[in-house]
């Protein structure tokens, strides 16, 4: 039953379209209609730079919170992988919007950020490294969410010696689009 309920709460709290939402209501403009068409923060900073950096943390947020504290809450170590991915399906796959979200790169970034900030600081460092070279938001996203692969692997090995093999399935089924 905990995990039905953590699904659920996860799911819905990924599901909340801040970005759309806060293009909607500040600037009044619906931003599925502009730029890319997409409703999350990387479209809502080319309609508006600040409100973008507040969908953007709202959205990291969405992802790291339920990753974090859902596990904690039920005192179950395998929640922290289910919060995780209902909590970016959730995003990418709004009830809100007729099923239609973001690509879910910033909730993947908080739920990574809960799961192990050490990878997510390393793919971070990828996403950084290829934005600078080439100025390509998405070919970043693309390069550090690749190098989730080996990073699931590498760290944690490196961190303890051992292989973490929910962390490796959870980062090698993360869903990437």
């Amino acid at each position: 039953m905990e995990y039905a309920i953590a699904a659920v709460i996860a799911y819905f709290l990924g599901a909340v379209p801040f970005s759309w939402f806060l293009g909607r209501v500040f600037t009044g403009v619906d931003i599925r209609t502009v730029g890319s068409g997409n409703p999350g923060a990387t479209n809502l900073f080319r309609v508006n730079k600040p409100l973008g950096v507040i969908g953007l943390l709202l959205d990291v947020g969405k992802g790291f919170f339920p990753t974090l504290l859902l596990p904690v809450f039920f005192d179950n170590y395998y929640l922290t992988f289910i919060a995780a991915a209902l909590a970016i399906a959730g995003h990418m796959y709004t009830v809100f919007l007729g099923f239609r979200g973001g690509k879910g790169v910033a909730t993947a970034v908080g739920a990574m950020l809960a799961v192990n900030w050490v990878i997510a600081a390393a793919a971070f460092g990828v996403f950084l490294a290829v934005m600078a070279l080439f100025r390509y938001i998405s070919l970043g996203s693309i390069c550090a969410a690749c190098s989730i692969y080996v990073l699931s692997v590498l760290i944690p090995y490196l961190q303890s010696g051992d292989l973490n093999y929910p962390l490796i399935v959870f980062c090698w089924l993360l869903p990437r689009r």
